[in-house]
């Protein structure tokens, strides 16, 4: 935390209530058919079928050879999840 003794915060009180903070989850690459780099995670069914794999999981054997569509064209394809 911040050292509120000296500066231009010193003398103002500070909420004692903790703030919210969000996570924000992508999972990026670009298109091989429409070259749109896109968010696979807007695509409404990523996760039907891919649950067998964590957020963040990479260099594994479930997370190679993934099967995915591209939530702009609809195109079908594999990817290797990375982090």
């Amino acid at each position: 935390m911040q050292d509120l003794s000296s500066g231009p915060l010193y003398g103002r009180s500070m909420n004692t209530e903790n703030l919210t903070a969000n996570w924000s989850i992508e999972l990026n690459c670009d298109c091989p058919i429409c070259k749109e780099y896109v968010n696979l995670l807007d695509y409404p069914d990523f996760w039907d079928g891919n649950v067998r794999f964590n957020i963040g999981e990479h260099n594994t054997k479930y997370s190679k050879n993934v099967e995915v569509k591209c939530p702009e064209c609809g195109a079908e394809f594999q990817v290797d999840l990375t982090y």
